[in-house]
């Protein structure tokens, strides 16, 4: 067996991968992503392929001690859904690790790339909301990343930020969230990927071919709530990679799939909680994640631009 040099600093991790498949690991390597988590594609002795996730941000499992339990019990729900999903191997809630099974496939990041699958991405997200979720699921209810009293962000046009805030305070209080949850307005609570956008999407064919339904992964953040919690982020992603166009060809879409059991109308508090969580953060959003797909184009300038562009928007 040979590993490199950067393996024999994982050999715990790997020794515990070894232990929980039944084989050894042969070969591993990092894959693009992980933020928060080391994830590494692992090559093992019987051919097998299989994906592992270390939580290496300690302060944040101290945060979310139950982070991959999520994981697994999204992976879990996924299996008697028609759309593709890693497999659940083994996982390790309070160290904070996880192995699934490897899904091939390309993610798909220019603008015309995405302008030509935003269907096929929403026909994912609606596979998604109608998963089998049973009572005892286990998974946390939707809340948007907002702090409590959101204030605007130092990098973006302060009036525009201002109103925002001031539309969100608005409707929620209107529609009761603050007393009913952020499922309000819907009959049944569904299942959300929570983080769905292009990053965590794998295609096998190319854009050209005929209709095809991307595999999904990293599923950390899953989480059940309104059909419609799942949109705003994936939206505001499209739109800083493919433009507002694609944005809205996703959203339509996604409502026409969803027609028949989804509430009716598309209420622009979920763009606008969406866009708050990206401003409650003290520093413009940039492209790390995206530069390391070559998208490259991303400076912060386009970033906000393009953010600001999709607040106004949702304020019309």
């Amino acid at each position: 067996m040979t590993i490199s040099r950067r393996a024999r600093s994982l050999l715990p991790l790997l020794d515990w991968v070894a232990d929980r498949t039944g084989v050894g690991v042969t070969h591993s390597q990092p894959l693009v992503g992980g933020i928060s988590s080391l994830i590494l594609r692992c090559d093992l002795d019987d051919g097998r392929q299989v994906v592992v996730r270390q939580i290496e941000d300690t302060e944040w499992l101290a945060r979310e001690p139950t982070i991959i339990a999520q994981e697994a019990t999204a992976l879990r729900l996924m299996e008697r859904s028609p759309l593709a999903t890693p497999r659940l191997i083994a996982s390790d809630v309070e160290v904070g690790r996880l192995i699934m099974s490897f899904l091939p496939g390309a993610m798909r990041t220019t603008a015309d790339e995405l302008a030509n699958c935003a269907n096929d991405m929403a026909e994912a997200a609606a596979a998604i909301a109608t998963a089998p979720l049973p009572d005892n699921h286990g998974l946390p209810d939707f809340r948007p990343w907002i702090p409590d009293q959101p204030v605007p962000p130092s990098w973006g046009d302060h009036q525009l930020w201002s109103s925002a805030i001031d539309f969100y305070h608005r409707r929620i209080t209107e529609l009761g969230i603050d007393q009913q949850g952020w499922a309000v307005g819907c009959d049944q609570p569904v299942l959300l990927h929570r983080d769905l956008h292009p990053l965590n999407m794998l295609w096998l064919g190319q854009v050209e071919s005929s209709q095809e339904t991307p595999a999904i992964v990293d599923w950390l953040n899953a989480c059940v709530g309104h059909p419609y919690a799942e949109l705003g982020h994936c939206r505001w992603n499209l739109t800083v990679l493919a433009g507002s166009e694609a944005a809205d060809g996703f959203l339509q879409r996604y409502l026409q799939l969803t027609e028949s059991w989804a509430p009716q109308g598309y209420d622009p508090l979920w763009d606008v909680a969406a866009m708050l969580d990206i401003g409650s953060s003290s520093e413009a959003p940039t492209g790390t994640g995206w530069d390391a797909v070559g998208r490259n184009d991303l400076t912060a300038e386009v970033i906000v631009a393009a953010s600001e562009t999709m607040l106004r928007r949702a304020l019309a």
